[in-house]
């Protein structure tokens, strides 16, 4: 590696040489040598040389900078590693550059990738790196920034004139390390072949200034390569030789330049500031470094700067500085919210077409790129737009191109876009008839299938007097109206009769109506004016030449004002009954049943009455009523003042007529909540009760006690229909004790001991009442039923337990009943033990049922029967029959009926045993069914 030192008139020569940089003059003689160390810092691989300024790099990546420009190099602070914080390695320097007053140093970087591509210090693939690093010596810091996604540098250099800005070669290569990839805006806009320059704005950013194309379009397009930067220009040098004659190196002005490159240094540097503060947002900056300019060319040149980087803020500032009034108007009034769309008002006006565009496609403003492309007659551009972009005004941009085609008189092209445009129904005929190209335009609408084309057309025509030519065209747009039109014009009206019978157009009819009442034809005008759907009209007609006899089918077809018209008509001429059915139609019936009870109209009042209801108003729905009840028509007029909402009334016709209540008729005559006092309303409910239950609806009964209130009524009610699921259903609702028990004594009665569920909810309903002698008397019920039906004595005493159990809560421990249960529970409980007993001690059991058999109040608890049955049925399985016999007998003599308790075949075997016969009045005898338990209810009033 070498570097040129230059020093006013002396040249000499930095070289890397091993591990030192010898500084020779042209010659080659040594006259300066700089040292490293190789163990610590590695040999230098690369040198530049900048305005007095040395900066080497060495194999290790280490960084030193000397100042070259006295006769000893003197080195710039201390050796810096080419490592980022917490002295994470950067990678391997490949080339470095120092700007002309040694404060910053920019880097072109190798990386060396393992096989995941992580860059790593064994790593075997090297690729150089997307990015330009920028050593800042102030803050000892690296600053990068990456050229682009699948791009890296190549070459750089400073600007020899200001430290600031850097220039740097970007070339396309795919195989480039890029550490963060690049947002998919950002990537589309990553340069090819170019040179960018850059502002390294402070010790943390770097700004890209402006990019140049490496490709000559000025020159067959030759790649060149950017070759050094002189403020405003970047010059490059051709690749190859120069064979067509071309310049070896070519210059590219800078954009922020253009049009100002020939301007004195002062004016270079104020426009360098500018766009190194715009660059930074620094405006007030940016203003202060041009505010001594007075050259319009270079706020011109400025206000284009300020486009191309989209500072509009500073744009305001320089137009006025320029004096552009009419830019400066345009963009105070431009109403536009986006900055791109307000400072594409400002390229406009600065003839920077392409960049307004570019401003418009960014902001997606493409209905002002669409005006813009219009503005610069580029028709074809802004059509496209439309169509893909702004649909929405597609339309219009036809319309607009059409009326440009007709300036440029392209009569086919115009006709053309004004179809697309859709206003080719007005426009088409006006460009034609305005050419005078008459014949055309009749070519042109017999072509078309359009009806109002046609129309058009035929009105043209009839203003020219060609009556068929007009006919023809307005059958083509079937115009019947028109059509009509003119045959009642000519006097013609069979044929105006027979397009309106064809057609059946309501505008025709109602035409050629007027036109034959004009022409004194009343039959016919009423027939059209009917077809026309303008029945009042022909009422009207009617009524005045007194045709009765069509007036009223006529009035039936109108809409209500016709029938009230006409129901006028009718009762003025007397005919009331007429009169009646229109007003009644007509929806008027307070005046259709005034006029049935002036003229005694009794059928039609009875037609109105089913058509009644509770929107009707309330006077007549008493009118009717009063009406029915003089007639005796009961159920009727209950109807109609329940609808009126007279509900007292309605319940007293109905006591007092016995009149059958229905469920709807008793809904009717339920007022609604809140419509008058709860009293009030509970005795009309209750007295409908009463009226349902004498008439034996009982459910209805139950409901109409219900919604009084009056549960108790509504369960009595109930009751009488024998409902026992609705029975069981309403006492689980209404959850009172009375209710509780009426609905257990009502279980009562029924075959409660053969159905499990009737059961359940006798001790249920008289639990929830806490009707505990109740319950304790249903209980011994049971224990009554168990000995009747089924001798079971342990589940009778199960029961009479259960019975005390309730009957000491109901009456108290010291009670008779209660004693009695006692008693009557001991002796059930003996005698089911004496049964167990008949297998394992006979002899006592015998003896315990013979002293039972002499207990006094021994059948309050056991049957007697029950007790000799044991004995005598142990008998005879002891085969002891001589004492089976003179048991039986015993039992006879107690006026015992033998055959409940004892098996026929076993009173045979013993009577023949003991070789006397069988009494023949024991086989017919049968016990009386015990009684049941009923409670009567009472009716109430």
């Amino acid at each position: 590696a070498a570097a040129l030192i230059c020093q006013g008139q002396d040249r000499s020569i930095a070289i890397a040489s091993g591990s030192k940089i010898e500084i020779t003059n042209s010659q080659g003689v040594v006259q300066k040598t700089i040292q490293f160390s190789e163990e610590v810092e590695g040999y230098p691989v690369s040198l530049d040389v900048s305005g007095g300024f040395l900066v080497a790099s060495t194999s290790m990546s280490f960084l030193k900078l000397w100042n070259v420009s006295k006769s000893t190099p003197k080195q710039l602070g201390a050796t810096r590693k080419f490592e980022g914080f917490a002295q994470q390695p950067l990678g391997e320097i490949r080339s470095v550059r120092v700007n002309k007053d040694g404060t910053r140093v920019s880097l072109l970087v190798d990386q060396r990738l393992n096989a995941q591509g992580v860059p790593a210090e064994n790593g075997t693939l090297k690729v150089p790196d997307a990015r330009i690093f920028v050593y800042d010596t102030d803050s000892d810091n690296f600053l990068e920034y990456q050229v682009g996604q699948s791009c890296v540098p190549v070459a750089h250099f400073w600007d020899s004139t200001d430290a600031r800005l850097l220039c740097c070669e970007v070339v396309p290569q795919a195989l480039a390390y890029s550490e963060k990839p690049m947002p998919p805006e950002e990537n589309k806009k990553a340069p090819s072949h170019c040179a960018i320059t850059l502002f390294i704005a402070t010790s943390e950013q770097i700004l890209l200034q402006d990019n140049i194309s490496c490709i000559d379009p000025e020159n067959h397009s030759v790649t060149r390569m950017p070759a050094g930067l002189i403020v405003p220009r970047v010059y490059f040098s051709r690749l190859g030789t120069s064979e067509d004659g071309g310049d070896p190196i070519t210059k590219n002005v800078l954009r922020d330049f253009a049009g100002l490159e020939n301007m004195d240094e002062e004016t270079t540097a104020a426009l360098l500031n500018f766009s190194y503060h715009l660059a930074c947002g620094n405006t007030d900056e940016a203003y202060k470094s041009v505010k001594g300019v007075r050259s319009s060319n270079v706020w011109e040149s400025m206000s284009k700067m300020c486009v191309k980087t989209g500072r509009l803020d500073v744009a305001q500032k320089c137009l006025g500085q320029m004096s552009h009034a009419r830019a400066a108007g345009a963009l105070r009034q431009c109403p536009e919210q986006e900055p791109e769309a307000r400072l594409a008002v400002v390229a406009v006006h600065l003839d920077m077409i392409d960049d307004a565009e570019q401003l418009l496609k960014q902001c997606g403003r493409y209905d002002l790129l669409n005006q813009l492309y219009q503005a610069s007659g580029n028709w074809e551009k802004a059509l496209d737009v439309a169509k893909t972009k702004d649909r929405i005004h597609l339309k219009p941009t036809h319309y607009a191109y059409a009326q440009h085609l007709e300036a440029l008189e392209d009569v086919e092209g115009a006709l053309t876009h004004y179809e697309f445009s859709g206003t080719y129904r007005t426009e088409s005929p006006r460009l034609l008839c305005s050419m005078g190209m008459t014949e055309e335009l009749g070519n042109y609408v017999e072509k078309s299938d359009d009806s109002h084309l046609h129309r058009w057309y035929a009105q043209f025509l009839e203003s020219k007097a060609d009556l068929d030519g007009a006919a023809r065209e307005y059958t083509k747009a079937n115009d019947w109206l028109s059509l009509c039109r003119v045959a009642c014009f000519n006097e013609d009206l069979d044929r105006a009769q027979k397009i309106c019978e064809d057609s059946q157009d309501q505008a025709a009819c109602y035409h050629l109506a007027r036109h034959l009442e004009a022409a004194g034809h009343f039959k016919e005008a009423m027939h059209y004016f009917q077809l026309a759907g303008r029945s009042s009209h022909a009422i009207r007609l009617a009524q005045e030449n007194q045709y009765d006899g069509d007036l009223m089918s006529l009035a039936l077809s109108s809409d209500p004002s016709g029938m009230a018209q006409a129901a006028k008509y009718y009762e003025q001429k007397g005919q009331p009954s007429k009169a009646v059915i229109l007003y009644q139609k007509s929806g008027q019936q307070k005046r259709a049943l005034e006029l049935c009870f002036s003229a005694r109209l009794f059928d039609a009042l009875r037609k109105i009455s089913d058509e009644l209801n509770a929107e009707s108003d309330p006077t007549i729905l008493a009118k009717c009523a009063e009406f029915f009840m003089q007639h005796e028509q009961h159920d009727k007029a209950v109807h109609l003042l329940s609808i009126s909402k007279q509900f007292d009334r309605a319940v007293q016709l109905c006591a007092e007529h016995d009149v059958q209540i229905t469920e709807d008729m008793a809904e009717r005559m339920t007022p609604e909540k809140n419509s008058m006092e709860p009293s009030h309303r509970a005795e009309i409910l209750q007295e409908i009760g009463k009226l349902c239950r004498k008439q034996g609806s009982f459910q209805l009964a139950c409901k109409k006690f219900t919604q009084a209130g009056d549960k108790l009524k509504a369960m009595k009610s109930l009751l009488n229909s024998n409902d026992t699921e609705k029975i069981i259903f309403f006492a689980g609702t209404a959850r009172q004790p009375e209710i509780y028990i009426l609905a257990g004594n009502y279980l009562q009665s029924l075959d409660w001991h053969n159905d499990p569920e009737i059961m359940k909810n006798i001790i249920q309903f008289y639990s929830k009442a806490k009707a505990f002698d109740k319950l304790a008397a249903f209980y011994d019920a049971c224990a009554q039923v168990e000995i009747d039906e089924y001798r079971d004595y342990d589940k009778a005493g199960g029961a009479l337990k259960e019975a005390l159990k309730y009957m000491t809560k109901a009456a108290g421990e010291g009670d008779e009943r209660v004693i009695s249960l006692q008693s009557r529970i001991t002796l059930v409980d003996q005698f089911a033990n004496v049964r167990q007993m008949a297998k394992t001690e006979p002899d006592q059991m015998v003896a315990v049922c013979e002293r039972m058999v002499d207990l006094p109040d021994i059948e309050s608890a056991v049957r007697m029967g029950d007790i000799f049955a044991q004995l005598v049925e142990y008998y005879g399985e002891m085969n002891d029959y001589n004492s089976a016999h003179r048991t039986v007998e015993r039992m006879r003599q107690r006026g015992i009926v033998l055959t409940p308790y004892l098996d026929r075949s076993l009173l045979e075997t013993i009577y023949r045993a003991v070789g006397q016969p069988l009494p023949e009045d024991e086989g017919e005898q049968r016990p009386a069914p015990p009684d049941e338990m009923e409670e009567e209810i009472p009716e109430e009033d």
